[in-house]
C-alpha cells in the first residue's frame, strides 16, 4: 500500500511540473558556447541567425566584439511598449552587451485573440525589417493584444533574437493598475535576458537555476525568477517586481562571453 501511495505521490508530481510556464520555445542544446558561434574567439565577431533557437544569439548580444544593437518594436493595434520598458530595454543592451542602441522605425501587424508559438514566427518573418548584420545585433519586439497559447504566459521569446509580449495579459495579472508599467519593464527585461541566454540555455547557469521552473533563477530578487512572466506575478510581488539581473544572472552572462 505505502508503494502505491509513493507512485501515486510521484506522479501528482510530475503532473504539477508539466504545468509550469514555459515561455521560452526550443531552447538552444546545453552544451556548447552560447552564441551563434564565433564568440570568445580572439575578438572574433559571433555569428547571428536571427531564427534559431532561444540563446543561440547570447554571445552576440553581451559581446562587445558586436557594437552595435537596433531595437525594433511592432504592435498590435492599441498595444505599445511604454517608454519605462523601452528605456530598460535599450539600458541593459547598453550596459550588459556594451552596445550603442538604436531604436527602428515602429511598425504594426494584424490583431488576434490567441497567438501561436507559430503564429509569432510568421508575424516576425512576414513584417520585421531590421535583422542583425555585420557589427549590429538586432532584437525584434511584439507587442500583441489578446494572449499566447499558453495562459500563464505573460510574455515569450520564441527566436534567437525576438519575443512577444501581451499587455493585455499583464493588466490581467495585476492587483493594482497604478503599477502596470513596473511589469510591462520587469516581462520586457526577464525576455531580453532569455535571449542572452538565461537561465542555464547555454548550460551555463546551473547553478542558479531553479529545478522547478528550468530556464529560470531561484532567487525571486531576480528579474529571471520564474513568476515574473506568469500571470500569478500579480500574486507573488505585491508591491512590484524585480527590474534588474542580480549577481548570479551577471556571472552567467560573464559565462556565456566566454
Amino acid at each position: 500500500m505505502r508503494r502505491v501511495l509513493a507512485l501515486i505521490a510521484a506522479l501528482s508530481l510530475l503532473a504539477a511540473a508539466c504545468d509550469r510556464v514555459e515561455e521560452v520555445l526550443d531552447p538552444p542544446t546545453r552544451t556548447g558556447n552560447g552564441g551563434g558561434g564565433g564568440g570568445g574567439d580572439g575578438g572574433s565577431q559571433p555569428d547571428v541567425d536571427d531564427t534559431g533557437p532561444v540563446g543561440s544569439a547570447g554571445v552576440a548580444l553581451l559581446s562587445p566584439d558586436v557594437g552595435a544593437a537596433q531595437i525594433e518594436v511592432d504592435h498590435s493595434e492599441g498595444q505599445s511598449l511604454s517608454g519605462t520598458a523601452s528605456d530598460a530595454l535599450a539600458s541593459a543592451l547598453g550596459e550588459h552587451g556594451e552596445k550603442d542602441v538604436s531604436f527602428a522605425e515602429e511598425g504594426t501587424v494584424p490583431s488576434q485573440d490567441v497567438y501561436t508559438a507559430e503564429d509569432l514566427t510568421g508575424l516576425a518573418a512576414a513584417h520585421r525589417g531590421t535583422p542583425s548584420r555585420d557589427g549590429t545585433v538586432a532584437v525584434y519586439v511584439l507587442v500583441l493584444g489578446g494572449r499566447f497559447e499558453n495562459e500563464s504566459a505573460l510574455g515569450v521569446a520564441f527566436s534567437a533574437t525576438a519575443f512577444a509580449i501581451f499587455p493585455e495579459r499583464i493588466r490581467s495579472a495585476l492587483l493594482a493598475g497604478a503599477f502596470y508599467e513596473g511589469f510591462e519593464t520587469a516581462v520586457t527585461v526577464h525576455e531580453l535576458g532569455h535571449l542572452f541566454g538565461l537561465v542555464n540555455l547555454t548550460g551555463k547557469g546551473a547553478f542558479h537555476e531553479d529545478p522547478q521552473h528550468p530556464g529560470h533563477s531561484n532567487n525571486d530578487t531576480s528579474v529571471m525568477f520564474w513568476a515574473v512572466e506568469d500571470v500569478s506575478i500579480g500574486n507573488v510581488f505585491r508591491g512590484g517586481p524585480p527590474r534588474e539581473f542580480d549577481d548570479a544572472d551577471r556571472r552567467e552572462m560573464d559565462a556565456i562571453r566566454g
